[in-house]
């Protein structure tokens, strides 16, 4: 089954340019020069979580569609701080056949790509990245542009809470709308691997290689 990949800001860059932007310092310095900038705490995460996810050389979940639902079911009602990040940055990869979190926007039918999740506000909550397939461009040289929530973690709220009380800002007013039930089903999908990770039951860790060394987990 083939999944989608998450493409970084990086990643964009590489792309639009034709040039090799090479992972190091000076290209996230420059990136997170840009985002204190623009004034977006939001960009600034993000950067941060891909370069988290790069240096541990892109690891990612293949989540197969069998799984979702039970997935994306379970009731939560335990104490929100114990969601912890199995990883330093938790790369989501749904199957581009047969995938469960689609939506209809203006005719076409839209399919929730990928997942990346990183800690944020110095580990007191959790930024979730969600990836459509969302541009800001042309084509495929276009910058991606994702949806996110930012699920805060702590000992007064249990998952369900802090997922009821999550909230979006003006930029989610712009482009693809993403249906606030699917947003909250994909935060869910995150909390649910998380606290699942150790389970041997329902994760099988791996290593593939595609470009660099990869460690990957199947979810079936």
């Amino acid at each position: 089954m083939d999944f989608h990949a998450y493409t970084t800001i990086r990643d964009a860059c590489k792309r639009s340019s034709g040039v090799d932007v090479p992972v190091d310092e000076n290209f996230y310095r420059v990136a997170f020069a840009d985002a204190v900038e623009m004034g977006s705490g939001q960009f600034i995460a993000q950067l941060q979580t891909e370069q988290e996810w790069e240096r541990a050389k892109r690891p990612y979940y293949n989540v197969w569609p069998a799984i979702v639902p039970m997935l994306t079911r379970l009731s939560l009602e335990i104490d929100s701080a114990l969601v912890q990040l199995p990883l330093p940055a938790l790369c989501v990869r749904l199957p581009k056949q047969h995938n469960l979190l689609t939506f209809d926007w203006k005719g076409k039918e839209v399919q929730v790509r990928c997942l990346m999740a990183g800690e944020f506000n110095e580990g007191r909550a959790i930024s979730v990245l969600i990836d459509v397939g969302e541009t800001m461009g042309d084509g495929e040289i276009g910058i991606p542009v994702y949806t996110y929530r930012n699920f805060p973690r702590q000992g007064n709220l249990t998952v369900e809470q802090s997922i009821a009380g999550l909230r979006h800002d003006g930029y989610a007013e712009v482009g693809v709308q993403v249906p606030e039930s699917l947003i909250m089903d994909c935060v869910r999908l995150c909390c649910t691997l998380c606290l699942l990770e150790n389970d041997p039951s329902v994760i099988e860790t791996g290593c593939a290689r595609q470009g660099p060394s990869q460690v990957r987990a199947n979810w079936r």
